[in-house]
């Protein structure tokens, strides 16, 4: 998935892989944080029917970074990909 959607979208700098839906038929899909700019873009494909989609999330890459360096909530429980598969090991407080 990486070096195509990076591919598409001019080689942006990958930040992070991620999942999201596609906005037309919402099937689950890849998805990449990228940075483009000063901004971050969520990039995802919908093959074949509905194609690349590109939409803004942050702007400001610098608070961006900043505000991933600080961590979250869900960091607290182990956690640095889905959260899906981790469902048997100690949960947010929002899950249980």
């Amino acid at each position: 998935m990486t070096s195509r959607l990076l591919a598409e979208t001019g080689g942006r700098k990958l930040l992070a892989e991620t999942e999201s839906v596609c906005p037309v038929c919402l099937q689950r899909l890849e998805a990449q944080r990228v940075a483009e700019g000063n901004d971050v873009y969520l990039v995802k494909h919908c093959p074949p029917q509905h194609g690349l989609f590109k939409t803004i999330v942050w702007r400001g890459l610098e608070s961006y970074r900043a505000w991933g360096a600080r961590g979250s909530a869900y960091s607290e429980f182990g956690g640095t990909g889905s959260i899906n598969a981790r469902i048997g090991q100690r949960q947010p407080p929002w899950l249980a």
